[in-house]
């Protein structure tokens, strides 16, 4: 089929209640998903549509927040491809993602505006805006370096991403890597992760009997507690927690989380150096809940440990809206996160001395500096990351980005239709 499909709407061009449609990769409730459920259901546009490329409970989520969602899972070879697979890998499945564009375009016609949330999810997203003529927005909640993408799935991203409408970085970080790799500077805008707030200090309200409810059940009275919340992967540095713990005693730490994108082995090794380094009856793995704000009330101090710079840092904004003190890795977004020895304490990534140290030093402050220090944190998370002031911004971006699709297939766009007459031969070829 070629392009007899309507564009985009010129009466609902610059109108942020324009249809969207919200693309992910995944079913799993990573960062980027928790990030893009507080998105969609913050805008509370009847409209606009979640697509999901895989099935998990994502799909349930959104549902629970009244999004209209709908999955069409991608093909295995397709869905297999990571972030550091080599081109031959990426290539084969191109091939998948070019089949999957045609299946998706009964959803995708009825969009005023594509909307990428992930990497892979960007792939299929810039073909079917080229093959139905829609423009679209990336979301980059990724750090396109070396220690995360292959040099070949980097270069891919970026050629895609240079040809969306707009691109929001999650971090000034996330947009400085972005830039490094070749990325349009004048394409970004920066957005945080916004979270809402209410429901931290609701828990703050019950923390007595959160603390004691976490607590009794781990079989643990005023012993310190310290909780690291995320998925199980090596450059999240669980590894690193459960080794400084042997310089911490009668400290236990709460590892709430899982491995969600096949690192099942490095989850198997956590339990492993647990028992290696004598600590294995202070390490409690809790699994994913989804309970965070009251299981934050049972820690004293909340780690952040990741080894590589991390793209934003959620859970760092969830501590310090719990009131909670924050240990944190130092760069990334946590660097924009947290004001060292002011909202909170970083420590040299991947450096287990360096992590000791701080967590010492944090355990030994003085009432009156660590109340001050909740504080501030408190009131800077209330006001740099609050949900309603997020939303707004992006809700700007789709303006902008719905503005600037006036002349996408008009002017200047003979390029774009003659590559999307390949993707058409390309699609016959890959049946």
């Amino acid at each position: 089929m070629r392009f007899t499909e309507v564009l985009v709407d010129p009466a609902r061009q610059g109108d942020s209640n324009a249809h969207v449609l919200f693309l992910d990769q995944t079913g799993q409730l990573g960062g980027a998903e928790l990030c893009l459920l507080d998105i969609v259901s913050g805008r509370a546009c009847p409209t606009d549509q979640v697509l999901l490329l895989q099935e998990g409970p994502f799909e349930s989520a959104l549902r629970k927040r009244g999004v209209c969602v709908s999955t069409r899972p991608l093909s295995e070879r397709a869905a297999a491809v990571q972030k550091s697979s080599g081109v031959f890998r990426a290539a084969r499945s191109l091939w998948e993602m070019v089949r999957h564009s045609g299946a998706i375009r009964d959803v995708v016609c009825q969009a005023d505006l594509l909307y990428a949330n992930t990497a892979k999810a960007l792939v299929v997203t810039w073909l079917a805006a080229v093959r139905y003529r829609k423009p679209f927005v990336y979301h980059l909640h990724d750090i396109l370096s070396a220690d995360h993408f292959s040099g070949s799935n980097r270069r891919l991203l970026v050629f895609l991403a240079n040809r969306a409408q707009h691109v929001i970085a999650n971090s000034d970080s996330t947009l400085d890597a972005f830039v490094a790799a070749g990325g349009r500077r004048d394409l970004v805008s920066v957005v945080y992760n916004g979270l809402d707030a209410g429901r931290y200090d609701a828990a703050i309200a019950d923390t007595e009997i959160h603390r004691a409810a976490v607590r009794n059940s781990l079989g643990l009275d005023q012993q310190p507690v310290i909780g690291l919340f995320g998925r199980f992967a090596n450059w999240k540095g669980q590894h690193l927690a459960i080794e400084a713990l042997r310089e911490l005693p009668n400290t236990h730490l709460l590892l709430v989380g899982d491995a969600l994108f096949g690192e099942t082995q490095y989850a198997d090794l956590l339990r492993q150096t647990a028992i290696r380094h004598g600590v294995s009856q202070r390490v409690h793995f809790l699994g994913f809940r989804d309970d965070v704000p009251a299981i934050m009330q049972a820690c004293d101090l909340v780690l952040h440990c990741s080894t590589a710079p991390e793209p934003f840092g959620r859970v760092i904004v969830e501590a310090m809206l719990s009131r909670k003190l924050v240990v944190a890795s130092r760069g990334g977004g946590a660097a924009e996160i947290v004001s060292d020895r002011v909202t909170g304490h970083l420590f040299s990534p991947g450096s287990r001395a360096d992590l000791i140290a701080v967590l010492k030093q944090t355990f030994q402050m003085a009432a009156m500096d660590r109340n001050q220090m909740l504080e501030r944190a408190q009131n800077e998370a209330k006001e740099r990351f609050d949900l309603p002031g997020r939303i707004t911004e992006v809700n700007c971006v789709l303006k902008r980005a719905l503005s600037s699709s006036r002349n996408l297939w008009t002017s200047g766009g003979v390029a774009q239709r003659r590559l999307a007459s390949h993707i058409d031969a390309l699609k016959r070829i890959a049946r």
